[in-house]
């Protein structure tokens, strides 16, 4: 509880950063805090656009949650998205299957090979003693790479002028549903299972237990005789499968074919989002709505402000994940005041 409470401490101070910038610059903070409220509330379209960006912020901020409650760190969510997204596209143009089996064989896959990608960080982490963000960055770099190759040399739609391949079979389309107004893409299922998974695992499920345990303290939970090392392994592999299914929304719900920079760093912004959350579910959901709103706001940003552009967005992101990532540091730096200041009033008291 008080982790969570330095973290959303950190992540106002941010706020508050972001704000005295935005006045630096000459434009009004409260002209921007408005511009960002409408571009997502205003109508039901803004608001359906929102979630189109908020379910792959959950699921990659999940997936570094779950990695995290086994002591993990996985920074390779953005590579393992990539790998899920070009396994969806692969099986939704070369295997003819009907609908709802399709849908079911295109997440399975994107599950999977995320599953996979993550494998080796994990397995190096758990077996070899080398650290897991090392592995997991240099992942990142080879996911794009052999996206890439795959896109431009295999799967290459000749008549696009873009860097995309062709579009997936429409048996693997996923059309959206309406309620109350609001355009919502169905991979919210994806999103609600992921999550109620999650539940499951963390409150009911022994694995869940070993995951906590190996996250608490590694080397007690060894000298118990659990399996630590496979936890580990297993841990990270469900991490990267759960951010593979954030290929899986995109390709079947949002462009039914892969292009080449889809991603405006989910996987990174993923990161913040899990430590902003402090690993509450409700959390996780508000964090990824926050950032939603703030990647969805800075293209309105850039036509609504005379100073502030498109890309002063990612600016803003960035200090928040910054912010949000020295919660422990401020922590330790309350709590260094409260011991000097006991120490002073002892020696005034002598």
């Amino acid at each position: 509880m008080k982790n969570s409470f330095y973290t959303m401490l950190a992540f106002l101070i941010g706020v508050l950063i972001c704000l005295s910038i935005v006045g630096f610059l000459g434009e009004s903070p409260m002209l921007f805090l408005r511009v960002m409220y409408e571009a997502s509330f205003a109508s039901y379209e803004e608001f359906s656009e929102l979630l189109y960006i908020v379910i792959p912020l959950t699921l990659t901020g999940l997936s570094v949650s779950v990695a995290y409650k086994a002591g993990l760190f996985n920074i390779g969510a953005e590579g393992q998205l990539v790998v899920g997204a070009i396994a969806a596209t692969a099986i939704g143009i070369l295997i003819p299957a009907p609908a709802p089996f399709s849908i079911l064989l295109a997440v399975s896959g994107s599950f999977l090979a995320g599953a996979l990608w993550a494998f080796l960080p994990g397995y190096f982490r758990a077996y070899g003693g080398s650290h897991e963000v090392i592995h997991g960055i240099m992942m990142n770099f080879v996911a794009m790479a052999l996206t890439g190759f795959i896109t431009l040399y295999l799967l290459k739609d000749s008549g696009s002028p873009h860097p995309d391949t062709y579009a997936i079979r429409t048996s693997y389309e996923m059309s959206p549903f309406s309620w109350a107004g609001i355009s919502i893409p169905k991979s919210a299922w994806i999103v609600s299972g992921a999550l109620f998974s999650y539940v499951l695992i963390s409150k009911f499920l022994t694995v869940g237990y070993l995951f906590k345990m190996t996250g608490l303290n590694i080397q007690a939970a060894a000298v118990y005789g659990l399996p630590v090392k496979k936890a580990q392994v297993f841990a990270m592999m469900l991490s990267g499968g759960i951010a593979g299914l954030v290929g899986s929304h995109e390709i079947l719900c949002v462009t039914h074919r892969f292009r080449i920079g889809f991603s405006p760093e989910y996987g990174y912004v993923g990161i913040a989002i899990a430590m902003l959350s402090g690993g509450s579910t409700l959390g996780l959901l508000a964090a990824a709505g926050l950032f939603g709103v703030l990647q969805k706001g800075a293209l309105a940003l850039d036509l609504e402000t005379d100073r502030i552009t498109r890309d002063f967005g990612m600016v803003i992101q960035g200090i928040l994940i910054l912010a949000t990532a020295s919660g422990p540091a401020l922590k330790r730096g309350v709590n260094s005041l409260k011991d000097w200041i006991e120490l002073r009033s002892m020696r005034i008291k002598i």
